[in-house]
């Protein structure tokens, strides 16, 4: 009997855990178990990230990057329809410190090896897109075709 008690004190406790891991609705979220910084070294780091996003802003908010592409630092960009859209690979830092096969630094996002089948395949690239949708709970009006 005493067993019985103890195990619905566990059930409660585990449901109270539940409870607080999901959002009302009862839906799991993007990024609701990413920590959560609690440390001012933390926030000084993220106001440092800030500015020198700010200035970046600044900096490119001067000069038009529409119908030139000096802004490209790894020789592949093109040109793009808007602004925002114009940015190398470079200036984001995905590739930080990616060697190729051979152990060579890259010098551009398509030179690494995953690029092709992970975003240049219409197959990967729909899956990706579903599955955003689904993550978001939103509806995907208009499906792409197989085309």
């Amino acid at each position: 009997m005493d067993e019985n008690i103890e195990n619905s004190g566990e059930e409660s406790d585990n449901d109270s855990i539940l409870d607080l891991d999901l959002n009302p609705d009862g839906v799991i979220r993007p990024f609701m178990f990413k920590p959560q910084h609690s440390s001012s070294s933390g926030e000084e780091e993220i106001s440092v990230d800030k500015e020198t996003q700010e200035e970046i802003q600044e900096e490119t908010s001067t000069r038009s990057r529409l119908g030139i592409r000096e802004w490209c630092s790894c020789g592949n960009c093109q040109e793009m329809p808007t602004e925002n859209e114009c940015i190398c690979c470079q200036e984001m830092d995905v590739l930080g410190d990616r060697l190729d096969l051979e152990g060579n630094k890259l010098q551009c996002i398509t030179e690494h090896d995953s690029f092709g089948p992970v975003c240049l395949l219409a197959d990967v690239l729909r899956t990706a897109l579903v599955g955003m949708h689904q993550v978001r709970n939103d509806r995907l009006e208009n499906y792409p075709s197989n085309e």
